[in-house]
């Protein structure tokens, strides 16, 4: 197989409905095979390229996810995917290449830059091993992106192990706070615009003509576009619309509509 569980573990995609936007986002969560033992017994050694133990292992990966996603795993008609975790290889590396080709973008490259962006120091060097990358539908809807500093620049005395501390260390260094709660740093961001039916990033004069095609359009018509069924009554209509125009009216207002 390309996707080897017992090396990467296995991936988990769910679907969720923001109840806002109407809109469905496919999530897929990977931690894909570290680079801190080797691969050798399947013959995928580090080759002293720069990418360490077993990048093949983690590339094919990334290919198969790519393909996996690009079936609806979860069989909900989602078009807009992201994939994010700890995937163990940094920006410019096979695996992350692989899913660029495969059509996804790089949030993180894309907001932060590569090299202003780290969510992990290592011996006192700092890189990103941790991705957000967004396929072609849902890339135009991401509004935001940032990476949350709370744990790579704090030190590992702070953190949850309690190896080689005393009970007085424990106790004193613990902090009902969310600093040094893993070794890595979490990524946030902020996807889909209410009334956005058109899936360009914004609620404008394109999607209100949208709508006009909606109205009175009922589940199994052609061309029903479901996102437009806010009340989820199973057609558009007028109670629809006042629920849309209300999003278009508080993004104009806000200085962003067209």
């Amino acid at each position: 197989p390309r996707f080897i569980d017992n090396k990467n573990r296995p991936a988990i995609a769910q679907t969720f409905l923001d109840k806002t936007s109407n809109k469905m986002l496919t999530i897929a969560v990977n931690h894909l095979k570290s680079k801190g033992s080797d691969c050798n017994d399947i013959n995928d050694p580090d080759t002293g390229d720069g990418q360490g133990n077993c990048n093949i292992t983690r590339t094919s990966a990334a290919e198969a996810l790519a393909d996996w996603l690009a079936n609806d795993p979860t069989q909900t008609g989602s078009h807009n995917a992201l994939i994010i975790g700890d995937l163990n290889a940094y920006a410019q590396e096979d695996p992350i290449t692989a899913l660029k080709s495969a059509g996804y973008v790089n949030l993180i490259e894309q907001s932060v830059g590569n090299q202003a962006a780290y969510s992990f120091v290592f011996d006192g060097a700092s890189g990103y091993l941790d991705h957000a990358l967004a396929n072609t539908e849902l890339t135009p809807q991401v509004k935001a992106v940032g990476e949350w500093h709370i744990n790579a620049d704090e030190p590992r005395a702070l953190d949850y192990n309690t190896e080689f501390k005393s009970a007085g260390q424990i106790a004193g260094f613990y902090a009902a706070d969310a600093y040094r709660s893993s070794d890595h740093d979490p990524l946030l961001v902020q996807v889909f615009v209410a009334g956005d039916l058109d899936s360009d990033g914004d609620a404008d004069s394109a999607d209100a003509g949208l709508f006009r095609q909606q109205l009175g359009k009922c589940a199994g018509a052609s061309g029903f576009n479901v996102e437009a069924d806010y009340d989820h009554s199973g057609c558009v209509t007028m109670g629809d619309y006042r629920i849309w125009y209300a999003y278009y009216k508080a993004y104009s207002v806000a200085g962003n509509a067209n």
